[in-house]
This record gives structure tokens, C-alpha cells and sequence, in this order.
């Protein structure tokens, strides 16, 4: 016998209508007894890269969401400039305490990914714990590995945390000298839950 299941759809956000019509880069947790989804969300294509915020919005059954809000307006130092980038969750169990929710992502001004100067891009930590408030930690770059190289961060997806504690967050690394062809991949790496990271050579 097959199992067939019933697949019933909703959505997080209606891009047929305003004022989100631009939407991409999304993740889905179930954290708690919800389901918290975020993503990239702009007004339209002409606003990617001058004002694309990152969006939170909630379910608890995955079919139906409330309306969705700014997960950290506040870090832009400019609402006209202000480029906010992929978003990526992983619920994280420190020693002795309850599990919490984490969210990467990162954040250009004044010409978006590859043209912000390094001084105006920044990576960010935003955590959830189950009940609370959002609490973010910007991290402005560059950021320099092992060798010394300077880099701009770009959080992309899929962190882990190993049986150790220890969590690894994919990064893409962007050049902080000029923007060329010469970016690279590596993982940022945190042993103490958060409290501080470096990046794998």
C-alpha cells in the first residue's frame, strides 16, 4: 500500500498583492509549538537593492500566517539604502538550557553585495528564545580568517550543530579589498553557543 497523504497549501505572503511582491531566500523552523518562517521580502525588483528588509512571520500549522513584520528595521542605518540578505535558522541546544532559535543573516548599504564598502556591510546573530523577544548582535566587517585576509560575510544556509555543541554556519566570504571574482566558501564556528566565532581555515 502507498502512503498518500493529504497536502493541504497556504501561504506566508501573497506576492500577487501588495506590499511584498518581491520574495526570496525563505526558511521554515518549527520552533516550539509554531512554525517561524523568514526570508527576503521587497516592495518590487527595484527595490532589491535599496531597500529588501528581512521578513518574520508565525504559524502554527503551517497553512495559515499572520502578516509579517521586519525581523531588525533598526539595523539599517538608512531606510532608503538598506540591504538585507538571506536569512538562514537552526534551533540550538546549549548545555542545560532550553533549545533556541538562531538566525543568520547579513546586511550592505550603499551598493549592495559586492559594491558596499566593507565598513557598510555586516553580518548579523538574531535569537529567539521560545516565549521571548527577538535580540540581535551585529557583527561589522570586515572579518579576517586564519591567514589575516579580510572578508565580508554572507551567511548562507543549512548551520549545524554537532554532538559536540559546537555549531558551524556556512558562510559565503566576499573580498574586502575590491569586489572581483575571488570570493570563497568557509563555515563560521562558535564552541561557546554563540558567545563568539571564527572562521575555519
Amino acid at each position: 500500500q502507498l502512503y498518500q497523504p493529504n497536502v493541504t497549501r497556504g501561504f506566508v505572503v501573497d506576492a500577487s498583492l501588495p506590499p511584498l511582491q518581491e520574495n526570496h531566500d525563505a526558511s521554515i523552523q518549527r520552533f516550539g509549538d509554531q512554525f517561524i518562517a523568514t526570508w527576503n521580502g521587497a516592495q518590487n525588483a527595484s527595490f532589491l537593492t535599496k531597500h529588501q528588509l528581512i521578513r518574520v512571520a508565525v504559524s502554527t500549522d503551517g497553512v495559515s500566517w499572520d502578516d509579517s513584520k521586519a525581523l531588525h528595521e533598526a539595523a539599517c542605518d538608512n531606510l532608503t539604502d538598506c540591504n538585507q540578505w538571506q536569512p538562514t535558522m537552526i534551533v540550538v541546544t546549549p548545555p542545560h538550557s532550553r533549545p533556541v532559535l538562531w538566525v543568520f543573516w547579513s546586511q550592505f548599504q550603499s551598493g549592495g553585495i559586492y559594491k558596499s564598502p566593507p565598513k557598510q556591510s555586516a553580518w548579523f546573530m538574531s535569537v529567539l528564545e521560545d516565549g521571548g523577544t527577538w535580540k540581535h548582535r551585529r557583527f561589522d566587517g570586515p572579518f579576517a580568517d586564519t591567514t589575516g585576509t579580510q572578508w565580508r560575510l554572507f551567511p548562507t544556509q543549512d548551520p549545524v550543530q554537532l554532538s559536540t555543541g559546537r555549531v558551524l554556519v556556512p558562510v559565503s566570504m566576499l573580498p574586502s579589498a575590491k569586489p572581483d571574482t575571488s570570493a570563497t566558501n568557509s563555515v563560521l564556528i562558535t564552541d561557546d553557543f554563540g558567545g563568539t566565532f571564527k572562521l575555519s581555515p
